[in-house]
């Protein structure tokens, strides 16, 4: 397939790229231009926009695969396709005479679905209002549905350049708004990817429950699918940041069993083990222990059944009565496991004007990834995506020198928009300095055996 590729606005012009970082990218189509079948792909242009933000004034560039190559073949302004622009030299005769025929019938194939698919990424940008729709698409041309068009298998996403399967995607995409694809290759700096420093990466992953199953004579909950085994739907790859740290606890409590507990447990053990009868007996005998047994005791066991009539506990009634309580036989007991928490802090200062939006992208695709997602009945809301987090050394290996992460929901975010304590923009708007907070917290306990299912060299690893 032809590549799809970002750059500056000079080499748009130029033809090395298509689109620039923050252009509203619709997805591929396939459409049947005089009889033949032509891939397209729009970029979408905001030229000006009101105070209030509203887009004043845009346009969508057309482009087609042609010899390997995707080219501009009309621009679209006022409403209507002219077949060529000052920005795109290269546009003139890239379109024939079949495409231009198409393009200025508005019930068009290829109208309806260049439409259609610029409506289905509006949706996806916080920078693009509801009331925006109609400046974008420039009018009447619409009203179908935007998974109406031509089912060509491909999806687009906006502001990348690769392409997924339907298939790929979840069925409840069709009918929500529900974000399934958030990027692969987000990163800050964006010179990140040429340097050789250590990393911390972030795959966001679809939620997947545990299974209840029947194994076992009382059934049980099998283990989590791992993440290394599905689909990651977003990446986002940041410097390792400062006073990183875990904290691995178990749950242990004070446990407590006094000697008349111990006897109801005896028995309740004999009861189930030997039968009713034989810890009828027991009880029996026991009682008749107690009956020729020393003062204390009887005095204990009368205390036991006063402050069971009364409602009082027991240690009260004896500290009362006689100045002492039942030997608690205190112990520390284990409770159960418990789960990890993680936080960071990342303090992102943009150096251009891409920079800025990256940050942007950044700062959404974990906003939005955290969130609840509803159903198409509304009838139900499910779990936010979870996240897999990873340290990389030099960026590219797993880093055996630090933690290693289980996978992860994002329970908490908060993000400083003037962490230099004062009020800076850039000239569009876009702050100087983003300072973001995050709370992650591991969906599964760490177990002992976590670490023996590390690789052969275990012993050189730290491990969970």
């Amino acid at each position: 397939m032809a590549e799809f590729k970002a750059g500056t606005r000079e080499q748009v012009k130029n033809g090395q790229a298509q689109y620039v970082a923050g252009d509203i990218v619709a997805k591929d189509a396939i459409n049947a231009v005089g009889g033949a079948s032509t891939r397209t792909k729009s970029v979408t242009i905001v030229q000006d926009r009101d105070s209030n933000g509203n887009i004043k004034k845009s346009k969508t560039i057309l482009y087609v695969e042609k010899n390997g190559t995707f080219q501009p073949a009309a621009s679209k302004r006022d409403g209507k396709w002219n077949f060529s622009d000052p920005d795109y030299p290269l546009m003139a005769g890239v379109a024939d005479s079949e495409l231009q025929k198409d393009l200025a019938n508005s019930d068009s194939v290829i109208n309806r679905t260049t439409n259609n698919g610029i409506e289905a990424e509006l949706g996806k940008r916080m920078d693009v209002l509801p009331t925006d729709k109609d400046v974008i698409t420039q009018g009447s041309q619409n009203g179908a549905d935007p998974w109406e068009a031509q089912d060509n298998g491909l999806t687009g996403r906006p502001l990348n350049t690769e392409t997924f399967t339907t298939s790929q995607l979840q069925s409840t995409q069709k009918n929500t708004g529900t974000r399934k694809q958030f990027g692969n290759d987000i990163k800050f700096p964006l010179d990140l990817g040429s340097s050789t420093m250590d990393v911390i990466k972030f795959d966001m992953l679809e939620f997947k429950p545990r299974k209840v199953t029947n194994t076992g004579p009382l059934g049980g909950v099998d283990r989590r699918t791992p993440a290394k085994d599905r689909k990651s739907i977003g990446t986002v790859t940041l410097p390792v940041p400062a006073g990183i740290q875990d904290q691995n606890t178990a749950g242990w409590g004070d446990g407590r069993l006094n000697p008349i507990q111990a006897a109801g447990v005896n028995v309740a053990l004999t009861a189930f083990n030997q039968g009713l009868g034989v810890a009828a007996s027991g009880v029996a005998k026991k009682i008749g222990e107690i009956g020729g047994n020393a003062e204390q005791l009887r005095d204990a066991v009368k205390g036991y059944f006063t402050a069971a009539g009364v409602g009082v506990p027991l240690d009260q009634i004896l500290a009362r009565t006689q100045g002492q309580v039942l030997n608690p036989n205190l112990e520390l007991l284990f409770n159960g496991p418990t789960l990890r928490p993680f936080n960071f802090t990342f303090k992102m200062s943009a150096r251009s004007g891409d920079e800025s939006k990256e940050i942007i992208r950044i700062i959404r695709f974990f906003k939005q990834g955290m969130s609840p997602q509803r159903t198409d009945s509304n009838l139900f809301v499910k779990a936010p995506h979870t996240f897999q987090l990873q340290y990389l050394h030099r960026g590219q290996n797993e880093h055996n020198f630090l933690n290693k992460f289980k996978e992860c929901a994002l329970i908490g975010m908060s993000v400083n928009y003037t962490p230099e304590n004062n009020y800076a923009t850039f000239e569009d708007g876009a702050m100087v300095s983003y300072e973001m907070q995050m709370q992650f917290k591991e969906l599964d306990p760490v177990y002992n055996e976590d670490y023996t299912d590390l690789d052969q060299n275990a012993d050189t690893q730290i491990g969970f």
